[in-house]
């Protein structure tokens, strides 16, 4: 039996000012495989830049063994799916997803791939009708540093793709940003050593929280996003035996 972290409180901050985002979870699964980013919709909608191809690993392979020792040491697995409520003033707003897909290749090792989709509900879409798709790549085992990450926003009359690479050694991000109608835009951007993205800054956590006995009451680490090094402070809440 393995005791899974239920629930933290995670916020991103910078200076004086604070973001905060509320998600409530609802249930985690094993996944069945699949090539559709989530059980959402069919992963079918616009994009303004395409999504760059992954190689799986081979099951049999070197990679794919040293891959599964390490996820044997963890307490998440390749085809857990995460299913969350979002909420918005106390109410339901939609759905989130997140997949942790089975390796990829990255050079002559192996990476994590996390793919996630949000949909607005019905009644919120009356608001804002929202359908954005994400995909990371990330690598260094349990550390969850960024190679790539991908995110397509559909957002009532807002289409917008972006897709950042990650120069671990240099310590820079290039990215590459197009909006409906527009033309591609290319910026460059350095962050600090230990920096994280997303999504996997949520299976860092996971794995920290695990890992250690007594959990980390708190911590604390960079997360690269909308083109800005944040800081990301968790708190540890409780557990659970499954």
């Amino acid at each position: 039996m393995k005791a899974k972290p239920i629930g933290c409180q995670v916020s991103m901050a910078m200076r004086a000012s604070s973001i905060c985002t509320l998600l409530v979870f609802s249930s985690l699964t094993n996944a069945h495989a699949s090539d559709a980013l989530s059980t959402l919709t069919s992963g079918n909608f616009p994009r303004q830049i395409e999504l760059l191809k992954t190689e799986p690993v081979s099951p049999d392979s070197q990679l794919g063994k040293e891959a599964r020792s390490i996820y044997a040491k963890t307490s998440v697995s390749p085809g857990e799916r995460i299913r969350f409520s979002v909420t918005y003033l106390g109410v339901s707003a939609g759905d989130a997803e997140i997949t942790l897909r089975p390796p990829v290749k990255h050079g002559k090792s192996w990476a994590h791939r996390i793919t996630a989709e949000v949909k607005s509900s019905s009644w919120y879409s009356w608001l804002v009708k929202l359908h954005d798709s994400v995909e990371e790549v990330s690598n260094e085992a349990l550390q969850f540093t960024p190679v790539t990450f991908y995110i397509n926003q559909v957002e009532k009359n807002y289409q917008s793709t972006k897709l950042l690479e990650y120069n671990q050694a240099a310590l820079s991000v290039r990215q590459r940003s197009k909006r409906l109608g527009q033309d591609e835009v290319q910026k460059d951007f350095q962050y600090p050593k230990g920096t994280k993205e997303a999504l996997g800054a949520l299976y860092y956590l996971r794995t920290q929280l695990a890992s250690s006995h007594p959990p980390p009451l708190h911590l604390e680490f960079p997360i690269f996003t909308s083109e800005k090094t944040w800081t990301g402070k968790a708190s540890y809440r409780g557990s659970e035996t499954r």
